[in-house]
């Protein structure tokens, strides 16, 4: 009967543990569903759960379709001390054929768990002008062109960038091309050029298409990068080189070059293409108008911001998230300036981008959390965040501005609590006292009893039947009690659920995840004292539970401690970055150590 009883219990925790583990979605849409042959389609595929390692789905194959990966961009948001991610990974699909296809359904494993996204239908007709946009009469080459060309060679290459002249910081759009009027089996060996002293960010898609050279008909294929210089003076984008072989047996063009071809055939002949040196002036950003807390930024950006809650209580966070966006290098956007707000601390509490290349133009947006933690009640204006950045079309430095807030805080100060208790209110500084004592000397203790039927032992030994009787009784008396009063089982089982809750925090400790950690002690702390008091602890506040240690007449330093490590285990959180990580194993001492002592205090 008590295996039977095991097993079900087992079966259950498993089914509950299954039900009430982490679940993710998965999601694929597209810009349009319908194009010619002459455009492209942008796919994306995104995945979001409460989980921060989320999977990776494969590289989409399609039928009909070259897949080019255009990037990723992830979310990561905290909610009542749950991590909310989304990943967003983004492809372009270029057609090779007119018809219709489908998308089929994306697949990624998670916890077990096979997740797949629905089929899309596409629709690819053919282009409405083929003969004008695939065939593109020869450009001259420029002062910005470095090319290998010859008129009768059945290869060449070249490279040239939209501007030769540029601010630090500024994108220059790199082009390559590579032109090819004959059939190729083997992939061309491409080496791209050095670029130093400049940011490189690849611009995909590649472009295919048939230009017209000196009466010979090519077909093209473009590669297109993004260079931001990193100082000014004058630089040099280094030679491009391909080492590719032709086969002699077929003249025809190939329809992609750059494929990594399927068929095997005999090629001979390797060619060497390199293309000529590009030299470019970088223009140092101008004097004039410069801000004294210039950013570094360049490029065309707007802000936006917006806060969580306007009404707190004190060592309750509030957060306000400020989104620059616009055209520039999103990903050197650097962290607005924490502004100094009396009676607050202000972390830096995560950031998230978003990288966009449409149009081969880097932009995007780019998010910021900054937390505010207050010190004392009253009413606030959390101040306007500003930020600024140089606009290279316009020559001019631009200002932003985001939007200020007006917070009430309620609750008793930190300066209060310590002038009541003489308890700091600085960082925790615990001295660690761990003494055992070790029984060395056994002497004068009995070694042994004769047991014979007069003997007291012998009679109590008869008497265990009965008390293991009595004991089942007892036993089941008070399950029957926990299963029936909700508040006498979590009364009995606080300290319990604690010591799980801590030494989880124990694992994370040991595996230095900062934000989990901070995030279990305050867990186990809120939920011992609900537990304690049988109330909800999702719910529960710093001004409920000083309201209810002093109606329990808890001693005021438990009530300080307690408001010391909640004060912490925050700072942990909203800025784990910034935290001092060596104060963890003392935070996870003091929480035990508090435990213990306000069980004897309600004893």
């Amino acid at each position: 009967m008590l295996l039977r009883y095991l097993i079900a219990l087992l079966v259950v925790s498993v089914v509950c543990t299954g039900a009430f583990g982490a679940d993710i979605s998965f999601t694929a849409g597209v810009d349009r569903t319908e194009i010619s042959l002459d455009e492209q389609i942008t796919l994306e595929l995104n995945i979001a759960g409460d989980a921060q390692n989320l999977p990776q789905p494969a590289s989409p194959k399609i039928p009909g379709f070259q897949v080019y990966d255009s990037g990723t961009s992830q979310q990561i948001s905290f909610a009542n001390g749950v991590v909310q991610s989304s990943v967003s990974h983004r492809f372009v699909l270029v057609p090779r054929k007119a018809g219709e296809f489908v998308i089929p359904p994306q697949e990624v494993s998670y916890d077990g768990k096979l997740y797949a996204t629905k089929p899309i239908k596409l629709t690819v007709t053919q282009a409405s002008r083929p003969q004008q946009r695939s065939t593109q009469r020869e450009e001259e080459p420029s002062r910005r062109q470095g090319s290998n060309r010859s008129r009768d060679r059945d290869f060449f290459c070249e490279t040239f960038i939209d501007k030769d002249t540029a601010y630090v910081n500024e994108q220059i759009t790199l082009t390559f091309r590579f032109y090819q009027g004959k059939r190729l089996h083997t992939s061309p060996e491409y080496k791209p050029p050095a670029t130093t002293g400049f940011w490189v960010e690849d611009l995909p898609p590649q472009k295919n298409y048939n230009k017209e050279v000196s009466g010979r008909i090519y077909y093209v294929a473009e590669v297109k990068t993004a260079l931001f210089p990193t100082s000014p003076g004058d630089k040099t984008i280094g030679r491009a080189s391909l080492n590719i072989k032709q086969d002699d047996l077929f003249s025809m063009f190939d329809r992609d070059p750059f494929g990594f071809f399927d068929r095997r055939r005999h090629s001979n002949d390797p060619v060497y293409l390199e293309t000529d040196p590009i030299e470019v002036v970088v223009l140092p950003l101008p004097t004039e108008g410069k801000p004294a807390d210039f950013s570094g930024s360049v490029g065309q950006f707007r802000m936006s911001a917006n806060i969580d809650k306007t009404e707190i209580e004190v060592n309750q966070p509030v957060t306000v998230k400020i989104k620059l966006s616009g055209k520039g290098n999103i990903k050197t956007l650097p962290e607005p300036l924490l502004p100094e707000l009396e009676g607050f601390r202000v972390f830096s509490s995560g950031k998230s981008e978003n990288v966009s290349k449409a149009g081969y133009v880097v932009g995007g947006s780019k998010t910021f959390e900054l937390t505010f933690v207050p010190k004392e009640p009253g009413n606030y204006t959390v101040p306007a965040i500003t930020s600024n950045y140089f606009d290279p079309i316009e020559g001019v430095y631009k200002n932003l501005t985001g939007k200020s807030y007006a917070i009430s805080v309620a609750g008793i100060s930190n300066e209060e609590i310590a002038a009541q208790t003489g308890f700091p209110t600085g960082r925790l500084d615990l001295v660690a006292k761990d003494i055992r004592y070790i029984i060395t000397d056994r002497s004068g203790t009995n070694s042994g009893t004769n047991l014979y039927l007069g003997n007291p032992v012998y009679l109590f030994l008869n008497l265990i039947p009965l008390a293991a009787l009595a004991l089942v009784f007892a036993v089941r008396r008070q399950k029957d009690r926990l299963a029936g009063d909700v508040g006498y089982r979590r009364l009995k089982q606080a300290v319990k659920m604690a010591r799980l809750r801590l030494s989880e925090a124990d694992g994370y400790l040991k595996l230095n995840q900062v934000e989990k950690f901070y995030t279990e002690i305050s867990r186990a702390l809120n939920e011992y004292v609900g537990d304690k008091f049988n109330i909800s602890a999702q719910s529960l506040t710093g001004l409920q539970v000083e309201r209810i240690f002093t109606e329990k007449n808890a001693p005021e330093d438990l009530r300080s401690q307690y408001a010391e490590i909640i004060s912490t285990c925050d700072e942990g959180r909203f800025a784990a970055s910034s935290h001092d990580d060596s104060v963890m194993p003392q935070v996870l001492k003091m929480a035990e150590e508090w435990i213990v002592r306000f069980e004897d205090n309600a004893k």
